[in-house]
C-alpha cells in the first residue's frame, strides 16, 4: 500500500443505528427519515410499553419456512385470521374477534399495532358467533391447565399485542410472552423466522417460570404459532404456478383505515402500499 493509504477512509459500509427501548435498530439507507420520525407516535408508545424496563433474554428459536416473506407480513397485520386458523386461541379463549380490541397504524399506515383484551368477550355469545368453527371446539381439554396460567402485568389489560414495525420486525406480548420476531429473507420462496423470547430482569421465579411454560404457545412448533408457518406454506404452493397472475379481494373496502374492532384488512392494505412506494412496483393496478 502506497505510504498516504488510510485504512479509516476503506472500511465497511457503516450502518446508520438508533435505539428505542433496548431495540437497536440499524439501515443502509441514506434517505430514511430518523428512527423516531420512521417509528412514529403509535409504534414508539407501545414500544416503550413493552419496553419499559430492562429485560432478559430468555432464549431463542429459528423457524425456515417454505414462502415468500411477505406473506408472514400479511399474518401478522391481519386480526380475523387467529379466531379462524388457531384453535388454540379461539377454544381457551386466549384470543377471539369478539373481543375488545384495535387494529392502528402510524401516519403513514406502513406499522401495524393489533391488540385485544381476553376478558372482554361474553362466552355466550361467542359459542353462537363460532358454533361451526372448526377452531372452536369445547371438547378439547389441556391435561394441564398451568399453562394458561399468568399473571396481569400492564394496567391496560391488554393481553395480545402484535406489534408489526415495516418492513421485517414484529414486537409481541401473549399473555405473559414477550418475544421479537425478525423475518430474514432467503429467497422470493423462503424466509427465516428469528423468535427470541424476553422477560424483565426484575422477573421473580415465578414469573420466569410461567413465561417459559407458555414460550410453549409460541414460535415453531408453539401451539398456536405452528398454524401461521403451515399456513404461508399452503398459500405459497396455491400460487406458485400462477406467478403472473393476479387476484384481490377488497374485504371492508380495500382502504387502509384504522379499526376500533377486530376484523378488518385496513392494516394489510397500508403495507402493499408501503411495499410499492418502496420498490416501484405497480401493485395499485
Amino acid at each position: 500500500m502506497p505510504g498516504d493509504f488510510d485504512m479509516k477512509q476503506h472500511g465497511l459500509r457503516k450502518l446508520r443505528a438508533e435505539s428505542i427501548g433496548g431495540l437497536v435498530f440499524a439501515s443502509f439507507s441514506e434517505t430514511v427519515e430518523p428512527l423516531l420520525d420512521f417509528l412514529g407516535p403509535v409504534v414508539i408508545e407501545h414500544i416503550e410499553r413493552i419496553m419499559c424496563k430492562p429485560i432478559k433474554v430468555l432464549g431463542d428459536q429459528r423457524q425456515h419456512v417454505h414462502g415468500n416473506w411477505k406473506l408472514y407480513a400479511e399474518n401478522t397485520r391481519d386480526p380475523y385470521h387467529a379466531s379462524l386458523l388457531h384453535l388454540f386461541h379461539n377454544t381457551f379463549g386466549l384470543y377471539r374477534s369478539t373481543q375488545t380490541g384495535k387494529s392502528v397504524m402510524d401516519a403513514n399506515k406502513r406499522h401495524s399495532l393489533l391488540y385485544s383484551i381476553a376478558a372482554s368477550n361474553d362466552d355466550a355469545a361467542d359459542k353462537q358467533a363460532y358454533g361451526d368453527s372448526r377452531t372452536f371446539n369445547t371438547e378439547f381439554k389441556l391435561q394441564d391447565m398451568s399453562l394458561l396460567k399468568g399473571r396481569q402485568e400492564f394496567d391496560d389489560g391488554i393481553t395480545l399485542v402484535i406489534l408489526a414495525v415495516f418492513p421485517n420486525l414484529v414486537l409481541q406480548q401473549i399473555q405473559n410472552t414477550l418475544a421479537v420476531r425478525q423475518i430474514v429473507t432467503k429467497g422470493t420462496d423462503a424466509f427465516e423466522l428469528v423468535w427470541t423470547h424476553f422477560g424483565y430482569a426484575d422477573d421473580d421465579a415465578e414469573m420466569q417460570a410461567i413465561r417459559q411454560k407458555q414460550t410453549n404457545l409460541i414460535g415453531p412448533a408453539g401451539l398456536i404459532s405452528m398454524e401461521d408457518g403451515e399456513a404461508v406454506e399452503i398459500v405459497q404452493r396455491a400460487v406458485i404456478g400462477e406467478m403472473q397472475a393476479k387476484s384481490y379481494i377488497a374485504m371492508g373496502g380495500g382502504r387502509a383505515d384504522d379499526a376500533d374492532h377486530l376484523v378488518t384488512e385496513g392494516s394489510i392494505v397500508g403495507f402493499w402500499e408501503n411495499y410499492e412506494k418502496l420498490v416501484g412496483y405497480g401493485t395499485a393496478s
